[in-house]
């Protein structure tokens, strides 16, 4: 990913921590002014219910977004167990792990230490040739820190669940880095066929973080076959949407504050 794309993601998960602080301030000082001066007979009032009801709609996304990296600690624990199988190997002085699987699997993992993992499967299944542009794509994820960003991106495509502009743009990102990763295999010296073989093997590859098979498999085909002919636009309704939501919710309930619609507080504190 370039380093727009990553401050995008960055301001995006910025947006979904801030948002709803900022909108549970507004339904605190209406609680705030009915402490003051309200009979309890008014606490379900219509004003508490639709800022309660705009606070629950601030606070879904990183609910939502922390249910599903909770989830993904299971693919950690499965990681662990995988790595811990795994037997330290080389080819061409590019080190990688072997897992004792029959399973065809080239991929990347790891948070904390980003790690090339191939299944004897692979092993079996590629060339010489093939391996080595496999393993110079893995080690352009490694070198990008993709992993992690990776994850950053999941985390942001679960925090809006159904919401198709986020996951358009989540999902062209990831195939955009394995673009990057491809090209990058081939300035380091991978033989375009060679690469296009593997992408085909891989194509029904374990699923990974970061996977030899990833990404829209025919685009980066052709891509390595006349770069440059087809390419992964962005997709910006994804920020359009996270933006709308990220400053509509906290200014629909501080409108509502400030103009004494639901509260008779004459500022906010």
């Amino acid at each position: 990913m370039t380093r727009w794309d990553r401050f995008l993601v960055a301001a995006a998960l910025c947006a979904v921590v801030v948002a709803p602080l900022v909108t549970v301030h507004a339904l605190s000082v209406h609680v705030r002014s009915m402490d003051a001066g309200r009979s309890m007979a008014s606490v379900l009032d219509w004003g508490l219910l639709a800022l309660g009801a705009i606070a629950i709609a601030a606070i879904f996304p990183i609910a939502a977004a922390t249910g599903g990296l909770l989830r993904s600690s299971l693919a950690a624990a499965a990681l662990r167990q995988l790595s811990a199988g795994a037997r330290h190997a080389s080819f061409e002085d590019m080190p990688y792990r072997r897992v004792d699987s029959s399973e065809f699997g080239v991929f990347t993992a790891g948070l904390r230490r980003p790690t090339v993992y191939v299944t004897a499967g692979a092993e079996e299944a590629l060339t010489g040739e093939m391996l080595r542009a496999a393993l110079l794509h893995e080690r352009a994820h490694v070198a990008a820190n993709e992993t992690r960003w990776r994850f950053l991106v999941v985390a942001l495509e679960r925090a809006f669940p159904g919401v198709s502009p986020v996951r358009m743009f989540c999902q062209r990102l990831i195939a955009r880095s394995e673009l990057a990763a491809d090209e990058q295999a081939l300035r380091d010296g991978a033989a375009a066929g060679a690469l296009f073989d593997a992408l085909l093997a891989g194509s029904h590859s374990v699923a990974s973080e970061t996977s030899l098979g990833g990404g829209d498999v025919m685009i980066r085909l052709e891509h390595i076959v006349a770069p440059g002919l087809r390419d992964v636009p962005r997709s910006n309704g994804g920020m359009v949407a996270v933006a709308g939501w990220a400053t509509g919710l906290p200014l629909l309930a501080h409108v509502l504050v400030l103009g004494g619609l639901v509260c008779h507080s004459a500022a906010l504190s």
